[in-house]
């Protein structure tokens, strides 16, 4: 039988792999990009995914390390952090 934490894991890391396979291939420019009529950008719905799987990582699986900023500083940071989540990843398994 699976803990909860094991559960927690499983479904964070099947929930975010169609994500994580798109990413790669983005570049800086792709941020910028909005559906039309939509006020939120590609870089700015990356970036709220991103903080929501770090306050997830620090609040459920209890890793008092991460730190989170509200507004990165640049485009590339964005691509940074979401591919850091590998990181925390590593740390709980």
């Amino acid at each position: 039988m699976n803990t909860k934490t094991q559960l927690f894991l499983a479904l964070w890391i099947e929930s975010r792999t169609r994500f994580t396979n798109q990413i790669e291939n983005l570049i800086s420019q792709d941020l910028l990009k909005k559906l039309e009529n939509s006020p939120n950008s590609v870089g700015f719905l990356m970036r709220h995914i991103g903080e929501v799987e770090l306050l997830f990582a620090k609040n459920v699986f209890g890793d008092s390390d991460i730190k989170i900023s509200a507004k990165p500083s640049s485009k590339n940071v964005i691509l940074d952090r979401f591919r850091s989540t590998e990181i925390i990843h590593k740390r709980v398994v």
